[in-house]
């Protein structure tokens, strides 16, 4: 299992991976989460609740629903995925595990779509 910082716009339905990039943080111990090439996002410290980056929800502080956790959009989570697959010093085939992955689960979030 390779992981990388979980850095990127917000891929809430409201931002569309609009506006600056965070690093996201564990709302149980504020530590760094991670993006994992199985597509889950967990913490760097706790590791509670890791889930599927499209089974997430976002509260980044921007858009018309900033005080509320929002959920993904399809859209958003093809430009994060974008932005996943550009990382610096990522971890070789990092970007083709996530991308299969997410491949093999898209029964799972059909209603993003």
């Amino acid at each position: 299992m390779s992981y990388v910082y979980f850095k990127c716009r917000c891929p809430c339905r409201y931002c569309k991976a609009e506006g600056p990039i965070y690093q996201w943080i564990c709302p149980y111990c504020h530590s760094k989460k991670l993006f994992g090439d199985n597509a889950k996002i967990t913490c760097s410290n706790c590791g509670k609740k890791p889930h599927f980056i499209w089974n997430a929800s976002f509260k980044c502080g921007e858009g018309p629903k900033k005080e509320e956790y929002n959920s993904v959009s399809f859209q958003s989570l093809c430009l994060i995925l974008s932005t996943m697959g550009s990382i610096q010093n990522a971890p070789p085939g990092f970007f083709k595990r996530v991308s299969l992955t997410i491949l093999e689960n898209a029964d799972e979030f059909e209603d993003l779509l």
